[in-house]
C-alpha cells in the first residue's frame, strides 16, 4: 500500500453544518513503509536518481497495485522521463493521467507546458500556462507559469504578448525582477530600443543583486550619466566584480558635475574596498567620503575600517564621534557596541564599562541593550570589583523580562560570590540560575557546575497529551496537494504547499501538529523543528507546563542513525554532533550560509574538499555536502580535527573546537593564545566575534539538553572545566 492512501484524512470525523464541512484530521500515521516501492521510488526521484527510479518502476509488480499505485506510478515515470529530455514519452503519460489526480492538476497541466516548450511546440506550451493560470484555487505554480508563457509566447513571435504577460507581475515582489529582465528580451525583438533600455536600467537600479542585472551592463556600454554609471558600479560590486565597480565609480567621481551622485559614487566605492578587503583604500575612501563629502554613515564605516587593521582604538575614537554627530543615526547602538568591546579587548575596562551603561540608557530598546547591562557589570568582574559586580548582575536580573539575560545575571553573580569567598551565597545564585534549565545557555551551564542529574522542569508529570487550541480545522486544499506530490518524490514542490497551508491556517495547534509529520515525510526537518517550537509557544501561552515531550520536540534525533555510526568512528559524542546540527543548520540539508557554507552540519566547499580527501571520497563535488550522510561524514571528521588540535587545553578543548568549527581554526589559536588566564566562562565571554560568542553557548546548550533527554553522560563537564572552579 502506498504511503498516502487511506492518509489523507485516517480517522476523520465529518461534522455537517449549514453550507459547510468542517473536516476535524484526529491523526496523521507519518513516514511511510520502507518497503513500498512507491515510497523507495519517491525517495529515488527526490535524491534525482531518475535513471534509478525509472528502472525500479519497470521492475515493480504490478500485479500488486491499485488505482491510486498506478496513477502515482504513471507521473512518477512522466517526471522520470522529462528529466532525462525524453519530453515526447512524458508528454503522452501526462495527456493521459492529467485528470487522474484532481489534486494536483494544476501541476500536470504546467508540466504538459514544460514538455511542450522543450518539443518546440511553443503554442501548444502558451496553452498549457496559461491553462494554469486561470485554475481555481489559484495556483502557487501561477508567477512561473506567468513568466513561461510569456516565454512561449516570444517563442512564437508575438512580443506585445510576452509584455503582457510580464507586466501583470510587475510591482509583484519578488517575481518582479524576472519579469523586467524578461520584458528586456521582448522590448529588444520589438525593435523598441528606448524601451529596452529604460528596462534595463530599472532592473539594475532596483534589483542591483539579480543575476541578470550584471549580464544587462554589456547592452549598456552607451552609458550616458552619473546615474546610470553609478547603478551600474553597484551592480557590478554585487555580483563580485570588484575591478569593473572601480572603474565605474570612479568615472562617477571624476566625470559627474552633480556633487550629489559623486558623493553617493564615494561611498559606494569605500563599500568596495571594504567588501574586497582592502581596508586601507576603503578607510582613504571613507574618509574622504565623509569630509567632502559630508556622507554620515562614511564615518560609521571609518570605524569599521580601523578595528579591521587593527587599530581599536582609533575605531572607538571615530565610533564615538559618529554617536556624538548623529545620536539619532539606525547604526548608533552599534557603533557604541562595538567602541565599547574594542576597549573591553584593549584591557580598558572602565572605558568599556561607562561606554555600556550610556548604551544601555541611550538606546533601551535596541537588540544591544540588554547585553550592553550585563557587559557593564562584566567590566567590574574583569576589574576584580567583585562585590560591585554582584551587584550590578543581580540588579540586572530583577530588572529584565529576559529569561535568559536573568540566568545570565544569577550565574555570574553567583561567580562574583564565589570570588569574594562567601560559597553559601554563590551557591544559591547558581541554584537560581540553574532553575531555568534548560531553556537558556547560563541555566544550562549552572545546571551542569552543580552537578545535577535531574530536573524538576523536564521531569514534570505529563499532563496528558492534548491540544487544546483549534481542536477541529477546516483543512486547506494545499495539505492533500502537497501529499500527492510527496508520494510522487516532489518533495520541495509538496514542501512550498504544506508552507502555504500553514501561512493559511496560522496559530491553529491542531492544524501544526497535522503538518509536522508532513514535513518529516518530505525532509523539511527544519520546517518541522520550526513547528514544534511553535506549538511549544502556543502551550505555554495557555499555561500548559512543558514535559520531557515538549523537549523532545524541540530537540529531535534526526539523522540520529548515520550521526551515531559516524560519531562512533570520529571518536566523538553523538550528543555533541546533533547540537551542532541543531545550532548550524537546524537540520536543514538545502542551508547555504552567506559564506557559503553549506548542508546539515554547514561545510565550505573548500573545508568539504579538504575533509573528502582525507577520508577517501572519491568524486566529491560541493553539492554533496546537501547530502546527510557525506555532510555528516564531513563535518563530523573537521570537528575531530579540532577536538584533537586542542587537546592539551583539557578545560577549553570544547570551547575552543567549537570557535575553531565557527570562525576557523586560525581565529581559535589566536584567541587561545591571547586569553591564557581566564577561566572558561571569562574565555566564552572574550571571544571577539558576536556570533561565534552565541555559537558556543548555544551549541552547549544543546549538548547538554541532548545529553540529558538520551540519559547519557556527557563529556561537557570535563570539557568545560566543570568541578574545577
Amino acid at each position: 500500500m502506498s504511503f498516502f492512501k487511506n492518509r489523507l484524512v485516517s480517522r476523520v470525523a465529518l461534522f455537517a453544518f449549514p453550507f459547510i464541512a468542517v473536516f476535524v484530521i484526529v491523526g496523521y500515521l507519518g513516514i511511510g513503509e520502507q518497503r513500498d516501492p512507491i515510497f523507495r521510488v519517491a525517495e529515488l526521484i527526490a535524491q534525482q536518481k531518475f535513471t534509478e527510479a525509472l528502472s525500479a518502476l519497470d521492475n515493480m509488480d504490478t500485479t500488486q497495485r491499485d488505482a491510486w499505485d498506478t496513477h502515482t506510478a504513471a507521473l512518477q515515470r512522466a517526471i522520470c522521463l522529462m528529466h532525462l529530455g525524453k519530453y515526447s514519452d512524458a508528454l503522452t503519460i501526462l495527456q493521459s493521467s492529467g485528470t487522474t489526480r484532481k489534486e494536483i492538476v494544476d501541476y500536470v497541466t504546467f508540466w504538459m507546458g514544460q514538455c511542450a516548450e522543450a518539443l518546440g511546440q511553443a503554442k501548444d506550451a502558451e496553452n498549457h500556462y496559461a491553462k494554469t493560470l486561470h485554475m481555481k484555487p489559484v495556483s502557487l505554480l501561477g508567477d512561473q507559469a506567468t513568466l513561461n508563457a510569456a516565454r512561449a509566447s516570444l517563442a512564437q513571435g508575438n512580443a506585445e504578448g510576452a509584455i503582457a504577460y510580464y507586466q501583470t507581475l510587475v510591482g509583484k515582489h519578488p517575481r518582479e525582477s524576472d519579469a523586467l529582465a524578461g520584458m528586456v528580451e521582448a522590448w529588444t525583438a520589438l525593435g523598441d530600443s528606448v524601451a529596452a533600455r529604460e528596462t534595463r536600467l530599472k532592473l539594475i537600479k532596483n534589483y542591483p543583486k539579480h543575476p541578470s542585472a550584471y549580464k544587462m551592463l554589456s547592452a549598456l556600454s552607451d552609458m550616458r550619466d552619473a546615474e546610470e554609471l553609478f547603478y551600474a558600479g553597484v551592480a557590478c560590486m554585487h555580483a563580485g566584480k570588484y575591478q569593473q565597480a572601480i572603474v565605474l565609480l570612479r568615472h562617477v567621481i571624476d566625470e559627474s558635475q552633480d556633487a550629489t551622485w559623486r558623493g553617493k559614487a564615494q561611498y559606494e566605492l569605500g563599500h568596495v574596498y571594504y567588501r574586497s578587503r582592502k581596508y586601507l583604500k576603503a578607510e582613504n575612501t571613507f574618509d574622504r567620503a565623509f569630509k567632502v563629502y559630508h556622507r554620515p554613515e562614511a564615518l560609521f564605516y571609518l570605524g569599521r575600517c580601523a578595528i579591521k587593521r587593527g587599530h581599536d582604538l582609533t575605531g572607538t575614537t571615530r565610533f564615538r564621534e559618529f554617536v556624538r554627530r548623529y545620536p539619532n543615526a539606525k547604526t548608533a547602538p552599534e557603533a557604541l557596541w562595538q567602541a565599547a568591546m574594542a576597549y573591553e579587548r584593549r584591557g580598558r575596562h572602565s572605558d568599556a564599562r561607562k561606554l555600556f551603561i550610556a548604551l544601555a540608557k541611550a538606546y533601551p530598546k535596541s537588540t544591544y541593550a540588554d547585553q550592553a547591562a550585563w557587559r557593564a557589570g562584566f567590566a567590574l568582574y574583569q576589574t576584580r570589583q567583585y562585590t560591585a559586580a554582584s551587584k550590578a548582575f543581580l540588579h540586572l536580573s530583577r530588572q529584565t523580562t529576559a529569561s535568559h539575560l536573568r540566568d545570565q545575571g544569577y550565574y555570574w553573580a553567583g561567580k562574583s560570590y564565589q570570588k569574594l569567598g562567601q560559597k553559601a551565597e554563590a551557591r544559591f545564585w547558581i541554584e537560581r540560575a540553574s532553575e531555568g534549565f534548560p531553556t537558556s545557555y547560563y541555566s544550562t551551564r549552572a545546571h551542569a557546575v552543580l552537578g545535577k542529574t535531574e530536573n524538576a522542569y523536564i521531569e514534570a508529570p505529563q499532563p496528558g497529551e492534548h491540544l487544546s487550541i483549534g481542536q477541529s480545522y477546516t483543512p486547506s486544499v494545499h495539505i492533500p496537494k502537497g501529499d500527492v506530490l510527496a508520494s510522487i518524490g516532489l518533495y520541495r514542490d509538496a514542501e512550498r504547499e504544506y508552507d502555504r497551508a500553514r501561512q493559511i491556517l496560522g496559530r491553529n495547534l491542531f492544524a501544526l501538529d497535522d503538518l509536522k509529520p508532513r514535513y518529516e515525510r518530505v525532509r523539511a526537518m527544519h520546517k518541522a523543528l520550526q513547528i514544534s517550537a511553535q506549538i511549544v509557544m502556543l502551550e505555554r501561552a495557555q499555561g500548559i507546563s512543558m514535559t520531557r515531550a515538549s523537549f523532545r520536540r524541540l530537540y529531535p534525533t534526526y539523522y540520529w542513525g548515520e550521526i551515531n555510526q559516524i560519531a562512533r568512528k570520529m571518536n566523538l559524542d553523538p550528543n555533541l554532533m546533533i547540537a551542532i546540527m541543531r545550532q548550524e543548520s537546524a537540520f536543514n540539508t538545502t542551508a547555504v550560509s552567506r559564506a557559503g557554507a553549506r548542508g546539515l552540519m554547514q561545510v565550505m566547499p573548500q573545508t568539504g574538499r579538504d575533509m573528502a580527501r582525507l577520508v577517501k571520497l572519491k568524486n566529491f563535488s560541493t553539492e554533496d555536502l546537501h547530502d546527510p550522510q557525506t555532510s555528516i561524514l564531513l563535518g563530523g571528521k573537521h570537528l575531530s580535527d579540532h577536538m584533537r588540535a586542542f587537546r592539551k587545553d583539557k578545560h577549553r578543548q570544547l570551547s575552543l573546537a567549537l570557535s575553531a568549527y565557527n570562525a576557523g581554526l586560525d581565529a581559535a589559536k589566536r584567541w587561545a593564545k591571547a586569553l591564557t588566564r581566564h577561566d572558561v566562562d571569562e574565555f566564552i565571554e572574550r571571544i571577539p566575534y558576536k556570533e561565534t560568542r552565541n555559537y558556543v553557548k548555544l551549541v552547549y546548550r544543546n549538548y547538554r539538553v541532548y545529553s540529558y533527554l538520551n540519559n547519557a553522560q556527557s563529556e561537557v563537564e570535563i570539557s568545560l572545566g566543570y568541578g574545577n572552579e
